[in-house]
């Protein structure tokens, strides 16, 4: 018998069916096929052609549009299930965006003619080349502009063009030229590219090592590590244009929809408009089916992407670029599936023999722990593209007396440097180095922060408890009356929002126009578009934000840059939190004085001795990496370690707790195993969460551990109303 292992989406690995011989020659690994369970249609793959199974069989009904994804992709949705602990039936609901039949489908591509004029122009002589006023106006009109729109010429002048376009023509005066132009909502994007960049030596470098690599199809994973205005979006370009040249495919992921837009209008040039898929969460269902069957169907060239463009199903890949590899918005982590799309990036260029480019100026731990081991490759970019210097960084200490205008967080000598910046007419960036809803402590007067001892982690606060509590070996203490370093009484939550700062900057600035760029603000994506708008256009003179403003933005006017309360992101209770915030401080401070103006950093803290915030004002980036490789590793953490968590929850507290009890009765095998507890976040949206977690230095030992625990809870035949997520590399 020929029978093919199915995937369809449904948690489960996979069905048989009975491949029909009028199919036989056409179902293949990889193929899509409708097939029916019970009375309901699905769209499944085939990922396994076997000779036998145990079990009455049902038909493939037919192959779907005729479409193969091929060995490749079906070898990628069983790596990502066996890694993320998912069933293949779960995986592909992510893989395989199929659409309704007859639903509409928006496309993002304008076309529009232009009439531009030659060097061989020539007013008089144009002029006389005819005789009536009228003509006379539209060859003034032309003459007015460098390019102008044929549209807006025919309907302002009408019948008047036919005699007068010709003529210009004719004498080359005059040329028609077709625009395509990129629409997203309240947006239109053109070629944005500057013409007769010359190279740097660094980026000729990178290029010429990475490009046999793109023609030999060798997998090569290599980190541009270059200072923020450095040129990494040109290297980029150069790149996907050898793997065009090559007759290959080209992938980039972006952490943030926000910045697709300037991506998008730098590349156009480089491959026709319909030879461009853009995939992000903002589209219709039916308009990322339409770039994923493009895709399919090989009519598409280069994707870009957030991270759910990972999933499109590009064929014979020759080039995939991660553009801020570190960021943690490439981690899903809102949906059962919790995959990193970097790390999903890696493993695809792999199958692919493709290299695979991580470009950023601050890399995560994990990819520079893979440099400093010799695992990935690596180019410098020391130096900003326009040889504009980096701005120049001050710290602002909050522990000094009086140094906050009255009743805000806005220190004086951020005051007077905002108000210079309105009397020069530039534009400001203020941060909040916030996350998440944590609530932690630190003494305002030496800038003391309460971190466990068996962890070096920060605690959170519980108010309501009067507890600090770790999140990583579950010690809590009593909260202090006094800091333990100066005896000081002021101890206080480190706590603000954009919100309050943009009330107190209209208060101290009522005449200034102000806007906030942060996931409260920004709901969708013509609003994003509009407030990066009207920076551009010098509408707004202060941003205020959060991560959102820290990613690739490029705001020529931009020549201040103030980190509000270094504080929140550092003592945040995360491993991780020293090296987030000093990505960001990098980040953010880049977005300083990228022209032809210097631009400054102000850093406000009460903990100006803190080593994130040394080795950022004197710049010693790879200083930091140092110190925190090895504190990582002195107390068992990622990269060293690898991690999963796992999330259970309900909205049922009782049954939860009872569950939380049975599940509690495994025995560990393998690993370090911290038995469920609950979640620094109890309740959200009146469901209650515990968290066990298990990590090992050795991912054999992790799957082994994961295996004995799942099947300890299948055992225990668990209330359909206890949800159980996996989260692998949790961040």
């Amino acid at each position: 018998m020929n029978i093919a292992k199915v995937v369809i989406p449904l948690k489960i690995n996979s069905f048989d069916y009975l491949i029909p011989d009028t199919l036989l020659s056409e179902v293949k690994v990889g193929t899509l096929v409708n097939v029916k369970v019970k009375e309901m249609g699905f769209i499944g793959i085939v990922v396994e052609i076997v000779d036998s199974s145990p079990f009455k069989l049902r038909p493939i009904v037919s192959v779907y549009e005729h479409l193969n994804l091929g060995e490749k992709y079906v070898a990628f949705l069983k790596w990502i299930s066996k890694y993320y602990y998912i069933p293949e039936g779960k995986v592909i609901e992510f893989m395989l965006p199929i659409k309704e039949k007859n639903e509409k489908v928006n496309h993002p591509l304008k076309k529009e003619e232009f009439i531009e004029k030659t060097d061989l122009f020539d007013l008089t002589i144009a002029l006389n080349l005819f005789s009536r006023l009228s003509q006379k106006e539209v060859v003034q009109h032309i003459d007015s502009f460098d390019k102008i729109s044929l549209a807006d010429l025919k309907e302002q002048f009408k019948a008047r063009l036919k005699t007068v376009l010709p003529k210009l023509e004719e004498l080359n005066f005059i040329y028609t030229k077709e625009v395509v132009s990129w629409v997203m909502p309240d947006t239109v994007l053109t070629p944005s590219r500057p013409n007769n960049i010359r190279l740097t030596d660094d980026q000729k470098r990178i290029i010429n090592e990475v490009t046999p690599h793109i023609i030999n199809t060798e997998f090569y994973p290599y980190l541009i590590k270059g200072v923020t205005g450095s040129g990494k979006t040109e290297i980029y370009y150069q790149l996907i244009k050898k793997t065009i040249e090559a007759k290959k495919t080209a992938l980039i992921l972006l952490p943030e929809i926000a910045l697709t837009d300037q991506t998008i209008s730098y590349f156009l040039d480089l491959v026709n408009f319909s030879e461009i898929a853009l995939i992000h969460s903002q589209l219709t269902r039916a308009q990322k089916s339409d770039y994923w069957y493009n895709v399919a169907n090989n009519k598409i060239k280069v994707v870009i992407g957030a991270r759910s463009a990972i999933f499109a199903p590009l064929e014979n890949i020759g080039l995939i670029i991660v553009d801020e590899e570190q960021d943690s918005s490439y981690k899903q982590s809102e949906t059962s599936f919790r995959y990193n799309a970097r790390d999903l990036a890696v493993l695809l260029a792999n199958l692919h023999k493709a290299p695979i480019v991580l470009g950023t100026a601050t890399p995560s731990l994990e990819t520079m722990n893979n440099v400093v081991t010799n695992k990935y490759h690596q180019g410098l970019l020391p130096e900003r593209i326009n040889q504009m210097p980096l701005p120049d960084i001050e710290i602002i200490d909050l522990t000094e007396k009086d140094i906050l205008v009255e009743k805000t967080l806005i220190s004086k000598p951020l005051y007077w440097a905002l108000k210079d910046i309105v009397q020069r007419k530039e534009q400001a960036i203020i941060y909040l180095n916030k996350r998440g809803y944590h609530a932690n402590l630190v003494c305002k007067d030496c800038g003391y922060s309460f971190k466990c001892s068996n962890c070096d982690i920060t605690y959170t606060y519980y108010k309501y408890e009067n507890k600090l509590k770790c999140h990583y070996c579950t010690q809590e203490i009593m909260k202090p009356e006094f800091c333990p370093q100066c005896q000081s009484k002021r101890i206080k939550n480190l706590s603000i929002g954009t919100e309050k700062v943009a009330e107190d900057l209209k208060v101290l600035f009522p005449d200034t126009k102000i806007d906030r760029l942060d996931r409260d603000i920004i709901t969708s994506y013509p609003k994003l578009a509009e407030v990066i708008k009207k920076v551009k256009q010098n509408e707004t003179t202060i941003l205020i934000g959060t991560q959102m403003v820290v990613k690739g933005h490029h705001f020529p006017n931009v020549t201040l840059v103030a980190v509000l309360l270094a504080d929140q992101g550092i003592t945040f209770p995360d491993i991780r939190s020293a090296e987030y915030s000093f990505h960001d401080f990098i980040q953010v401070s880049g977005r300083a004085g990228r022209a032809e103006k210097k631009g400054k950093v102000l850093i406000q803290t009460y903990m100006k001795n803190h080593y994130t915030i040394q080795y950022f004002v004197q710049q010693k980036i790879d200083e930091f990496y140092k110190h925190e490789l090895e504190w990582r590793k002195a107390l068992n953490y990622p990269p060293f370690y690898k991690m999963v968590n796992i999330l259970i929850s309900s909205q049922d507290e009782k049954l939860l707790e009872e569950s939380i009890a049975k599940i509690n009765q495994y025995n560990p095998i393998a690993t370090i195993y911290l038995q469920a507890t609950k979640a620094s976040v109890f309740k959200i949206n009146n469901i209650f969460r515990y968290i066990i977690q298990i990590k090992s230095m050795q991912p054999s030992a992790i799957d082994k551990e994961m295996r004995s625990l799942l099947k300890h809870l299948e055992k225990l035949k668990l209330s359909s109303k206890i949800d159980i997520i996996i989260d692998r590399d949790p961040l």
